[in-house]
């Protein structure tokens, strides 16, 4: 070959590049058309991926049975997942409204247990321990007390289904003062209300479940004692919802506790005050006081000991789910063992064998995702009706409460262990000789 060709040759193959190197030439190119190279690329990576996950589909379903066993395994386990965030989030919520809607700053009630007391007052029930009705006047006299008043709770027979009680509740004069919503309550009615024994004001889920009006009568208690609807609150998403109002003296007549409170419910005049009436009051005899940020603390802290058990079982959902995936993931790879060897004497590469495998754990875990998450939602209202049995304060309001961050968190864990779950299989596929594989019999 001439000199003069092979040198023309050499200098189209490597053209000379003024003021620049050859990459920042290429690189100003494809900036240049990187809106067409975009979706060049979008479009090619796309219909690349189709092919993909219709190769993996095809390969999954050959084994319907043990694909959908797989999914419905992984499915169970999200569902105990998002039950999890679901009932940590709406429970807490429930209660932190159910406090703030109680209306009093402090809460006088007999020394012991707070836990169980603060229990019994806002779910109902009779302590073992009560208060005489003249602590009710000792604190009303402290100067910085601005509002008081004293309840007697506690359960009777219902009388319109069988086998349940009604959360009763009986209150003395000043509740109006204190109770957001009976501050709409005429005066007249109130008046009705503490002077006889014959009325009562019934919670708005109660009137439901009774289903009275105002005006209505029906009987309380083992006696039969016939009370007529004053008014029927309004809704406060809280346990008085559910809750029968009477008078002080009718709940101590037909609980048996005559001469008696569970607590004393109370308002200062002013935040600064809170400690010395806090002193002031707990130096009467057997009393103790608690704090509303008390109380939700208190809450809280159950709250957080119930949710490390159910923790403890969601790991063992999530351990099962892993060795399902791994196991239904290895059965998978061992029976296309044999294809995986021809398609690797077709030019496949290792990334590529590897992108199919992935792509069927994934293809599992999406699935068992967008399944758990829809019989999670379907099945809420069954979830909140099982769960007021186990839950020592059950409210009104939702108990179950997700959002897109609580589903996005079990969806990264779920995937999570999809992938970790494929990487046995995995290492099978990329180990196992071809001699060995077209000896093995599929299982």
């Amino acid at each position: 070959m001439p000199q003069n060709a092979r040198s023309r040759r050499i200098t189209v193959s490597t053209p000379p590049f003024h003021g620049g190197n050859r990459s920042s030439i290429l690189l100003g190119t494809a900036f240049s058309f990187s809106p067409y190279l975009f979706f060049f690329f979008m479009y090619t990576f796309f219909m690349h991926l189709l092919q993909y996950l219709h190769f993996v589909w095809k390969t999954l379903w050959r084994k319907r049975s043990r694909i959908v066993l797989t999914i419905l395994s992984i499915s169970l386990a999200v569902m105990s997942l998002l039950f999890f965030f679901g009932l940590r989030r709406g429970y807490t919520q429930s209660m932190s409204k159910s406090i703030s809607n109680f209306g009093a700053h402090l809460i006088a009630m007999p020394k012991g247990c707070p836990y169980e007391a603060s229990s019994v007052i806002l779910q109902g029930g009779i302590l073992p321990k009560q208060l005489p009705d003249e602590t009710l006047d000792r604190v009303r006299e402290i100067s910085t007390v601005e509002h008081a008043y004293a309840m007697l709770t506690g359960m009777i027979p219902s009388h319109t289904t069988k086998g349940e009680l009604d959360r009763v509740i009986g209150v003395s004069t000043g509740v109006e003062t204190i109770k957001k919503n009976w501050s709409d309550i005429s005066s007249t009615d109130l008046e009705k209300f503490y002077s006889s024994h014959t009325y009562t004001f019934v919670g708005s889920k109660k009137a439901e479940s009774l289903n009275v009006d105002v005006g209505d009568l029906f009987s309380l208690g083992s006696k039969d004692q016939l009370v007529e609807v004053l008014a029927i609150l309004p809704t406060l998403d809280n346990q008085d919802d559910s809750t029968i109002f009477i008078p002080l003296a009718l709940a101590q007549e037909l609980l048996q506790q005559q001469g008696s409170i569970s607590s004393i419910s109370v308002t200062v005049k002013d935040f600064s005050y809170i400690e010395s009436t806090i002193t002031q009051i707990e130096s009467i005899e057997d009393v103790q006081v608690i704090t509303m940020n008390e109380l939700l603390q208190m809450v809280l802290e159950y709250i957080e000991m119930l949710q490390w058990l159910i923790l403890g079982i969601l790991l063992i959902a999530m351990l099962t789910s892993f060795i399902q995936i791994a196991n239904t993931m290895t059965i998978s790879v061992t029976d296309q063992m044999k294809e995986i060897v021809v398609l690797k004497a077709f030019g496949a590469t290792n990334s590529q064998i590897s992108l199919w495998i992935v792509l069927q754990s994934l293809l599992l875990g999406f699935m068992s995702i967008g399944l758990g998450v829809l019989i999670t939602y379907i099945c809420i209202p069954l979830y909140e009706y099982i769960v007021q049995f186990f839950l020592p304060l059950n409210q009104a309001g939702p108990l179950f409460y997700l959002t897109l961050y609580d589903i996005s968190i079990a969806f990264v864990i779920t995937i999570s262990v999809t992938i970790l779950a494929c990487l046995y299989p995995l290492y099978l596929a990329m180990k196992e000789p071809p001699a060995s594989a077209f000896a093995k019999k599929a299982l």
